[in-house]
């Protein structure tokens, strides 16, 4: 059922430039007249009210070149001199072919203040805010996507922790580094050359990281967030250092690499939660997958999420961009363990229109390859992989359920979540008449708007709910044997498993392939 719950409207352009800018005097005004850093320290948030809810969102990947109506084959970046079918071209909201536009992360960011801040009690961001480097005639520069980054920061900020009530303690919001947050993409050094973008990046997510976590911040792009003091912490990994399309460092197999180093900081953290009885949940931005990490890195890995399977709530991650869950095991109980179902793209992300009936079918076969084994001791991990906001797919984002009773042993696990979603064809081709646009966008430039341009309004949507894990899968909770009996369900034989299998993957392309 749709929510018919108007949205607030925010004004930009539909110029590139002027997109660009519009971005920038809207962050600006915001940072001069609202933005006050001191009120919000992670370090020190207080233990939240009783909600038990959580919103993960990845992978904006924010264009601030998008042109609404520009040709398909240039980006977005292009409009036609002279168009038969105007109607064709890029749509307000975004399109598959391209990145996402300024209004789609604003409509999207205003949707989910408007219909859930206050059930919200922190905010899992796993990276990829800035754009791909798809147009050879408008390469991404590293000042682009520092400014992007910094812009979303703060727009994220004002979203979710710039309370409008001065009684409600600010919200938690944990970002992390995705692969296109850094130039060239891919590519991040150790050492000094590193440092050096982790100081930028301290800037940048200054009122995210909380002071005590400084330091090992600027070690290696890492930190921890007591996001419910003694009960529940989110790790934020920095996976640059475990991908192996990073070509900058080695394997983890080395004391020194910083892959390694991460690595170690990650068991440190984990035995003292185990030994203080608290929970963790795991961010990042690459999965965990042999084809994508380091092999020393991956076994690491996995052996730290078996070890400390009672710590670990969840491993939370992007990146793929299509809906679906991984299993990690010991070798012995995974036989496939997930290496030919991780069929990736030449570059960063799986294609809707490359390699998906062989990435399916071997999805599908580690799902029946797994040995389900009742000794006590841990044997799997599950790798929870949510989809984008970039209209690879449908736009989407998350909301898990954790269990929050302060006097039960199992407070942070989580319970469930739903998937929310909006359908961008319908919202492209039924954009209601708005008023009021120029009027708003003059008081967030702080001055008067001399722009004629009618258009320059953020493109209107509304989110719906997709599935619930509880309604739509019948899981009680989100454990990892709540999981391996989904995955046995999925990859058995009968009608059941078969109409359950194709309802998966209708969700798995957030109901955009059919």
């Amino acid at each position: 059922m749709l929510v018919t719950k108007r949205s607030s409207v925010i004004a930009i352009s539909t110029s590139a430039m002027l997109a660009y800018l519009l971005l920038h005097l809207t962050m600006l005004s915001y940072l001069r007249h609202t933005l006050d850093f001191s009120y919000y320290d992670n370090a020190n948030v207080e233990e939240s009210h009783k909600q038990s809810k959580f919103l993960h969102i990845t992978d904006l990947h924010v264009d601030p070149f998008y042109i609404t109506g520009s040709k398909i084959n240039t980006a977005c970046h292009q409009q036609e001199k002279k168009s038969k079918n105007p109607d064709k071209g890029a749509g307000p909201l975004g399109d598959r072919a391209c990145d996402a536009p300024v209004g789609l992360a604003m409509a999207t960011l205003n949707w989910i203040k408007d219909h859930h801040e206050d059930e919200i009690d922190f905010v899992v961001w796993t990276g990829d805010s800035a754009r791909h480097d798809s147009d050879s005639s408008l390469r991404r520069t590293k000042e682009e996507i520092y400014d992007v980054n910094k812009n979303m920061s703060l727009l994220m900020y004002n979203t979710f922790s710039q309370s409008s009530s001065a009684s409600k303690k600010a919200i938690p919001i944990i970002p992390t580094f995705g692969n296109n947050d850094i130039y060239p993409h891919n590519i991040l050094y150790g050492g000094s050359k590193g440092k050096r973008v982790f100081e930028k990046f301290l800037d940048i997510w200054k009122p995210f990281i909380p002071k005590d976590q400084t330091e090992t911040f600027l070690t290696g792009g890492y930190f921890a967030v007591d996001v419910v003091p003694n009960h529940l912490k989110v790790i934020s990994l920095n996976t640059m250092y475990f991908y192996n399309s990073n070509a900058a460092v080695d394997s983890c197999s080395k004391r020194s690499s910083p892959g390694h180093q991460q690595l170690k900081w990650l068991r440190d953290r984990l035995r003292q939660a185990k030994k203080e009885e608290t929970k963790v949940i795991l961010i990042g931005h690459v999965p965990p997958i042999p084809k994508a990490y380091y092999s020393s890195c991956y076994r690491q890995y996995s052996k730290l999420a078996l070890k400390y399977d009672d710590v670990i709530s969840g491993h939370l991650y992007g990146h793929l961009n299509m809906d679906h869950f991984l299993i990690l095991g010991d070798g012995d109980t995974t036989k496939r363990d997930n290496d030919e179902a991780a069929v990736l793209a030449d570059d960063d992300i799986i294609s809707v229109k490359r390699n998906i009936p062989k990435y399916l079918k071997a999805l599908r076969d580690s799902y029946r390859s797994v040995n389900y084994v009742n000794d006590g001791k841990a044997h799997h991990a599950v790798i929870n992989i949510s989809p984008s906001v970039i209209p690879e797919m449908n736009p989407t984002f998350r909301i898990f359920r954790y269990e929050a009773d302060e006097k039960a042993s199992t407070f942070g696990d989580l319970m469930g979540y739903t998937q929310w979603f909006t359908n961008l064809t319908h919202w492209n081709t039924h954009q209601p008449t708005l008023q009021g646009g120029k009027e708003v966008l003059s008081s967030m430039k702080g001055h008067k708007d001399n722009n004629n341009d009618d258009n320059a309004i953020v493109p209107y949507l509304e989110y719906e709910v997709e599935y619930d894990t509880l309604k739509d899968y019948k899981m009680e909770d989100l454990s990892t044997d709540s999981w391996l009996s989904l995955a046995r369900d999925l990859g058995g034989e009968g009608h059941t498993s078969e109409e359950l299998w194709n309802n998966y993957t209708y969700r798995m392309f957030v109901q955009s392939k059919d």
